[in-house]
C-alpha cells in the first residue's frame, strides 16, 4: 500500500494600502476648472513594485432632468489615465450637461505589478 502527499503553497500579494486620494479644488465647472488629483502615500511589499495609479470620472446620472435625453456615454466612466505618475492636472470634459450643472465623480484605482488593486470609489 502506497501513501503519497503533496504540498503547494500559494503566495497572494496584498493590493496597495495606506495612502489617500485628494481632488483640488473639490468643486467647479467642466472645461474651465482645472483639478489636480493625487494620490499620496501608497505603499506596497518591495517585490510587487512599481506601483500604478489610474485616474477616471463618471458623471451623476441622479443630476439628469426628467425628460432630459441622456448621452449614450454619460452613465460610462472615463479613464483619464494610468501612469506610474502619482498626480494628474486636469479639466472635466463636459459630460452632455455643459456647464449649467452636473456633478461628477473622481476615482482612483491602485495597482501593483502582480494586478493586486483597491478602487477609492
Amino acid at each position: 500500500h502506497l501513501v503519497s502527499m503533496s504540498e503547494l503553497r500559494l503566495s497572494v500579494g496584498a493590493a496597495p494600502w495606506g495612502g489617500s486620494f485628494v481632488v483640488s479644488p473639490t468643486s467647479g465647472s467642466s472645461l474651465d476648472t482645472r483639478f489636480s488629483l493625487s494620490a499620496e502615500s501608497w505603499v506596497d511589499e518591495l517585490d510587487n513594485f512599481p506601483i500604478s495609479f489610474c485616474f477616471s470620472f463618471q458623471g451623476d446620472p441622479s443630476d439628469i432632468r426628467s425628460g432630459e435625453e441622456l448621452p449614450a456615454t454619460f452613465h460610462s466612466q472615463r479613464l483619464m489615465g494610468c501612469s506610474f505618475s502619482s498626480q494628474l492636472r486636469t479639466a472635466v470634459p463636459d459630460t452632455g450637461k455643459g456647464r449649467h450643472g452636473g456633478t461628477s465623480q473622481f476615482r482612483l484605482v491602485v495597482r501593483n505589478v502582480i494586478g493586486s488593486s483597491v478602487d477609492t470609489a
